[in-house]
């Protein structure tokens, strides 16, 4: 009895996993050959016929086909043989991930969760900030997403460029997906109240933004800049004369962001 596996080296059962019945008596193991092939030598009595079948067939997304099994019959020194082959159905699709953290992004691969139809699955990490996961699918078409993360804009390569993959069956297809985080903008906006007398307007106000100990950055009221994720304060001279009123919008009462 010979046992043959057919998966394109991507199956997820290997010789342990099947075994075979002769005449519906006690399963059997095959004896390996190499790993995909196995075989088991039986001798039997003569005067019955034999049929041998598997107790797995067509299980597992696996497709089982027989040759030479159903009703053997053995003549005296006679040797026959009988192949079972299962081949496996589906097609397999790694994605790798890579995060690009140049504008103060912090976030890992794992961070990130990748659909490939109807199978989820986060990354689990290889770097730093390089993660895979992989996925058995049904051959056919199937389609790629990734699960929104704020502050990163992913882009798509490699075969899943345009968000469809075409996967046969005991084929690897590979998806490469890029998260880059996006910077974000802030914009001042000042307002200058003269009701005692005071004669100053907005432009002559030195006003800044500033990032822990780094140098502050000058900004024009009412003008966006961009900034690369992190925790901010904004600030300005004061002038003799004017005293501040407080923070509004987006930053907190003493001016973080």
């Amino acid at each position: 009895v010979v046992k043959e596996i057919v998966d394109g080296g991507i199956g997820t059962k290997t010789l342990a996993d099947f075994s075979f019945k002769v005449n519906g008596g006690a399963a059997q193991a095959f004896t390996p050959v190499d790993s995909d092939t196995g075989q088991s030598e039986l001798t039997l009595p003569l005067g019955t016929t034999y049929s041998v079948v598997e107790p797995e067939a067509n299980a597992n997304d696996y497709v089982t086909t027989y040759s030479g099994c159903s009703q053997v019959t053995l003549v005296e020194g006679q040797a026959k043989t009988c192949t079972i082959t299962n081949t496996y159905q589906k097609g397999r699709v790694i994605v790798n991930k890579t995060v690009v953290n140049d504008d103060g992004g912090t976030l890992p691969a794992s961070s990130f969760t990748v659909n490939v139809g109807s199978q989820s699955s986060a990354f689990a990490n290889t770097g730093q900030w390089t993660g895979t996961a992989t996925f058995y699918v049904p051959a056919g078409a199937t389609t790629v997403s990734e699960n929104a993360v704020a502050g990163y804009l992913p882009t798509y390569a490699k075969d899943c460029a345009q968000g469809v993959m075409n996967v046969a069956a005991r084929q690897t297809v590979i998806c490469d997906i890029t998260n880059n985080d996006q910077p974000g903008s802030i914009t001042r906006v000042k307002t200058v109240k003269n009701d005692d007398g005071g004669k100053k307007q907005v432009g002559d106000f030195d006003l800044y933004v500033q990032q822990g100990n780094m140098p502050k950055v000058d900004v024009e009221s009412g003008v966006s800049i961009i900034l690369k994720a992190g925790s901010y304060k904004a600030g300005e001279e004061q002038l003799p004369g004017y005293e501040s009123a407080g923070w509004t919008g987006d930053c907190a009462l003493n001016g973080n962001f």
